[in-house]
């Protein structure tokens, strides 16, 4: 192992050999080797910065994707997600006031303070997706798995394969992006498989198709699936105290570091309206900022709880929290990372609402 760096690089040059066993990492050259430390310092440096301010919202770590930068880990992780995003009118917080006022006034039954239905075993662990887009495959299985437990239909949460929607789904672009409506409207017609009765485990690269008619497990006849972009809080609180919901989202780099806490938007920078969304995600519950909540004083009071698919060792178990305050601002029309801007989630209703521009 050949280091190029100063003395001062001794401690750095110890916490990377130990990260490199730690993940099981290795690279073809000298030359990828000394490109990947200075990459691992140059995120080192960036955490210890951060973590050391009093007043940050979010704590960084160091973890498998340390040893890219900012830009890489975008292009890789990000850039390809999600496809088929449309055009939505953004929030004024005029309208946002006038639509919760209503929904107040209508609604008979308060929401519960808090929803975390991971925590409440009606969700699956998450894990890694890789090199490849296919984070609209994870967020539509991790939403049906929580519809068939919640509804009966699984004793017991159960893993559903994202290979088979990865493989099979023609509507998809595999590895190149996708988007959940779709992956909901194939199991529809086709079933999905468990993740352990396909022919192959998650691979992170689309391969041939392997499904198996005879080993199909959820196909109910009433299974639909339902669009609904541009929520207020309230609206989307009442979707996921009912299940969880599949969201898309603004992910940036910043986010590779994340360890725990809540995002805000002064830190991300990710919900400017011009953007659009790159990532899908699962939105498994809510709470309320606690004493000991470090985002305290950033004008936050509520937040978001997102199932991810970065890996269990990254952010909190695999899951973040996202600050919930401020949809229709200048800043956040469509709320932090424009989490409020798309939502869809499957049914045993058999209620079917598309997509539209």
């Amino acid at each position: 192992m050949l280091f190029l760096s100063s003395n001062n690089d001794t401690h750095l040059e110890s916490e990377y050999i130990k990260y490199l066993a730690k993940y099981g990492k290795s690279y073809a050259s000298k030359q990828e080797h000394q490109k990947r430390f200075q990459a691992f310092k140059d995120n080192y440096q960036l955490i210890e910065q951060h973590n050391s301010q009093e007043n940050v919202p979010f704590l960084m770590a160091i973890n498998h994707f340390s040893d890219l930068t900012s830009e890489e880990f975008e292009s890789i992780f990000i850039q390809n997600g999600i496809k088929y995003a449309r055009k939505v009118k953004p929030f004024t917080e005029q309208e946002v006031s006038e639509i919760e006022s209503k929904i107040h006034v209508l609604r008979d039954n308060p929401l519960p303070q808090s929803v975390n239905w991971y925590k409440n075993g009606k969700v699956s662990r998450p894990y890694n997706q890789g090199s490849c887009g296919s984070c609209w495959a994870f967020s539509a299985a991790a939403a049906m798995e929580s519809l068939a437990v919640m509804n009966g239909h699984d004793d017991t949460i159960q893993e559903y394969s994202v290979q088979q929607l990865l493989d099979c789904d023609q509507d998809e672009s595999g590895c190149g992006g996708g988007w959940m409506w779709n992956a909901f409207n194939y199991t529809k017609h086709n079933g999905i498989m468990k993740r352990r009765d396909y022919g192959r485990d998650y691979k992170a690269y689309k391969d041939s198709c392997l499904f198996n008619e005879a080993k199909i497990h959820f196909k109910p006849e009433s299974l639909g699936m339902v669009e609904q972009d541009r929520n207020v809080n309230l609206v989307l609180k009442q979707l996921v105290s009912l299940q969880p919901i599949s969201i898309a989202m603004v992910a940036i780099g910043i986010l590779a570091n994340y360890h725990s806490g809540i995002v805000t938007e002064d830190y991300l920078k990710c919900s400017d309206p011009l953007r659009e969304v790159n990532h899908g995600v699962l939105l498994v519950g809510y709470g309320t900022v606690q004493e000991d909540d470090r985002v305290r004083g950033h004008h936050c009071h509520e937040y978001w709880i997102v199932r991810n698919s970065w890996g269990r060792d990254w952010g909190e178990e695999g899951f973040f929290r996202v600050c919930m305050d401020g949809v229709g601002a200048r800043d956040k029309p469509y709320g932090t990372c424009l989490i409020n801007k798309y939502a869809t989630w499957p049914n045993l209703n058999g209620i079917v609402i598309e997509p539209t521009d």
